[in-house]
């Protein structure tokens, strides 16, 4: 059989999985606004397999519909966000868990690259770079992991994650998430096998991510 992942995608799905990493990676903010003439444009296609790829990000909850042929991402709200933290804290804590006693040298230093180019992103105040660089340390983890049911919530999950997280004011996430020690703890930990050590640093990455964005967007509200 052939993989799934080698198989010519359609439109919608170029699209939607286009769309969806956009979304995971911090692209869109709570709020941002998408057209389904603006999608076509950069797509150059007709509106058609559009709104068919938007609705698909719609049945997952990370768009919402609005007027005049439109989606937004849903507005930030605490509830919600709090409800992510507790489900990522759990399915990720246990792909980290797992991941430590799977992990190759090879797998260790992919993550240690991932991570200095995070770093650099950091100290060069690229904010952009550094939830892109974030994103793939998570999803290395998980493929170190080998479970992809867990890894396919995962996917929903940090659709709803990345406009959280979008949701920092640039300077000040910068300033006050100067430190990649969960990151670095997680490294150390699939070093040494420490399955426990693994799924404690990233539930601590997790759980500091969304408090730091909540606390500076209530703080923030104009910016």
């Amino acid at each position: 059989m052939q993989d799934a992942a080698a198989l010519p995608r359609s439109i919608p799905d170029h699209i939607a999985a286009t769309i969806q990493e956009e979304l995971a990676s911090g692209v869109y903010a709570p709020g941002a606004r998408l057209t389904f003439a603006q999608v076509a444009a950069r797509f150059d296609v007709s509106v058609t397999p559009v709104r068919e790829a938007l609705q698909r990000l719609v049945v997952t909850g990370a768009l919402e519909h609005r007027r005049n042929r439109s989606v937004a991402v849903p507005p930030l709200d605490r509830g919600v966000a709090a409800e992510i933290v507790l489900i990522r804290s759990q399915i990720e804590g246990a792909i980290a868990a797992r991941a430590a006693v799977r992990a190759s040298s090879d797998d260790v230093t992919e993550l240690r690259t991932i991570q200095d180019e995070e770093d650099a992103a950091r100290a060069g105040g690229d904010y952009s770079r550094v939830l892109r660089a974030n994103r793939r340390f998570h999803a290395a983890l998980a493929k170190i992991a080998d479970m992809p049911i867990a890894a396919g919530i995962m996917v929903n999950l940090w659709m709803r994650s990345g406009p959280i997280l979008a949701a920092i004011p640039r300077n000040e996430a910068l300033a006050r998430s100067s430190t990649s020690l969960p990151h670095r703890n997680v490294i150390a930990a699939l070093d040494t096998r420490d399955s426990a050590a693994a799924k404690q640093a990233i539930v601590e990455d997790i759980e500091r991510g969304a408090k730091l964005a909540l606390d500076l967007v209530e703080n923030n509200p104009a910016k």
